[in-house]
């Protein structure tokens, strides 16, 4: 009898935290209907981290310029689409920061969505024209930025030039790619060196070396540690880090060792332009999209590749040659920072132009123009 009873008891309980748990889901999608009758949308930016803000904050400001309620959509762990990945907070104090329209749950209906990551992360919409976003150019073969997963399930893809468009295209899944530049750089690329060393309290006579590490197993901080810390002498060495590196537990070490070679260390967060403008030397690991990214902001700076692997040609493709000396073996790389680049500066321009397009050219308007083709005098006919 008494077992009997327990059992029963045991799945009433059962019951009742499933139809609480239902409840909660339910009291989720009221409270998506009550925000989205009050705060409706035509326009969203969905994010799972931090970076993604500054690459989409240009298109942000040009579809509100055009008459498009705008969000950027900021949902707590609980409910974000990553789950624990978003540094909820951290986003939500850029946002601030920013002063721009923020929603905490989704417009399912929205008419567009944009995403930097693979198309499951927009799942929450129905019927909405998807939209990935490009933030940065990379070389690897096997990497995310050139991947199928960029294309797949989106409407759009917005590239950054030519060369990620062939690729893009080559993929023939009903996706377009369009070319948009690099609005995040865009009229940035000019400021002086100076007044940047001035605002950030930089005082050297020193060259300054700024190093772009990258976060995982490609992060060559701590194969290169020895190599860092004997450049002290000769250089004041900035850290600019990645946002991932900053933050995740698992990168402890790595951060450990920078620490002990790094004059400053600027937030994974702070702006990467005034980072790479300062850099006489910038040493960016092979892997990262700064190793493309850095040569397009400052053309008179060497650039220098760090490499965990020993196979170039198996990992990268050609062009990654074109971007600066690969050092795989820490105890060349105090002889390589003191090598000319000037050749080498000369072709990179040719180079950046395929990559990026040109630097002094806003892509952003025509590209909004063509994923927005559809919409009536160039503004959505709102129907929500």
């Amino acid at each position: 009898m008494y077992i009997i009873t327990k059992k029963i008891i045991n799945r009433i309980c059962n019951m009742i935290v499933n139809l609480c748990i239902f409840c909660m889901r339910n009291l989720h999608e009221l409270l998506y209907s009550i925000v989205n009758f009050f705060k409706p949308s035509d326009v969203e930016f969905y994010l799972i981290d931090t970076m993604e803000i500054m690459h989409e904050y240009p298109i942000y400001k040009k579809f509100l310029n055009l008459g498009y309620r705008v969000f950027f959509v900021c949902e707590k762990n609980i409910y974000n689409v990553s789950g624990k990945w978003f540094d909820y907070e951290t986003a939500k104090d850029k946002l601030n920061e920013l002063n721009v329209n923020v929603r905490y749950g989704v417009n399912r209906k929205t008419k567009y969505a944009f995403s930097t990551q693979d198309a499951d992360i927009l799942k929450k919409y129905k019927n909405t024209i998807k939209v990935n976003v490009s933030y940065g150019v990379t070389f690897l073969k096997n990497g995310y930025l050139l991947s199928s997963e960029t294309v797949e399930g989106f409407n759009y893809r917005l590239v950054h030039g030519e060369y990620q468009k062939l690729i893009a295209d080559r993929y023939n899944c009903g996706c377009e790619a369009v070319i948009f530049g690099y609005p995040k750089h865009f009229r940035e690329t000019t400021r002086n060196k100076s007044d940047i060393l001035s605002e950030k309290g930089i005082i050297t006579e020193k060259p300054i070396l700024v190093y772009f590490p990258t976060w995982d197993e490609n992060c060559s901080a701590i194969k290169f540690c020895e190599a860092f810390s004997a450049l002290r002498d000769r250089f004041y060495i900035i850290t600019k880090y990645h946002h991932c590196l900053e933050r995740l537990e698992e990168c402890a070490e790595k951060r450990k060792c920078i620490e002990s070679f790094s004059d400053l260390i600027l937030s994974g967060n702070s702006n990467f332009t005034e980072a790479v403008l300062v850099a006489d030397i910038a040493l960016c690991d092979a892997k990262s999209g700064s190793s493309t990214e850095v040569p397009y902001i400052n053309e008179k700076a060497k650039v220098i590749l760090l490499s965990m692997e020993e196979n170039i040609d198996q990992e990268y493709y050609e062009g990654i040659y074109h971007l600066g000396p690969i050092v795989s073996n820490p105890k060349d790389l105090a002889k390589v920072v003191f090598e000319e680049q000037d050749d080498m500066k000369k072709k990179r321009k040719d180079l950046m132009l395929h990559l990026f397009g040109d630097k002094n050219k806003d892509y952003l308007d025509e590209a909004i123009a063509k994923i927005t083709e559809g919409d009536i005098n160039g503004k959505y006919k709102r129907t929500i």
